[in-house]
């Protein structure tokens, strides 16, 4: 039987590798597409999960207590605007709307992950870890829905 201290190395080892592919998505979308405004939305986003990434390292290294201890714990609203919009695969004709959108989904997929895992575990800390890094998720999602707003949602 595995350790708990086990089994929560092995999800944030999950975790890291899910920031990477988020990486690497992000980077080849930005060499696909043509709009130098896409182009510049998805450096910056392959840059934050990068960011992320090193973060979930951090925990692994330090561990997690002292880390999200750290770290304030606020509700994130979920404008839930993402869950109303087609979402397309990025392509080379991708503009800035399709890029927010893809990213306002990953983020969606990453936030559900946490909540997923947490609703797994029965270790009261583990359980903790998880919500906190889904709140992360939650904020990186929310943020990227008012960006959205701003630009695409207009007053009638």
């Amino acid at each position: 039987m595995t350790s708990l201290d086990e089994h929560f190395r092995e999800i944030i080892r999950i975790a890291i590798s899910n920031e990477e592919n988020a990486e690497k998505f992000y980077l080849e979308a930005a060499g696909k597409v043509k709009l130098e405004h896409a182009k510049i939305a998805l450096l910056e986003l392959a840059k934050e999960e990068t960011g992320h990434a090193e973060f979930l390292r951090t925990i692994l290294e330090k561990g997690a207590e002292k880390i999200l201890a750290a770290q304030s714990t606020h509700a994130i609203q979920d404008l839930k605007i993402v869950d109303y919009l087609s979402v397309k695969e990025l392509s080379e004709y991708a503009n800035y709307q399709d890029v927010l959108t893809k990213a306002m989904q990953r983020e969606k997929i990453a936030y559900d992950f946490y909540k997923d895992m947490a609703e797994l575990v029965s270790d009261d800390k583990l359980k903790g870890i998880m919500l906190k890094l889904a709140e992360v998720e939650m904020g990186h999602k929310n943020r990227l829905e008012r960006l959205y707003e701003e630009e695409f949602y207009q007053e009638f």
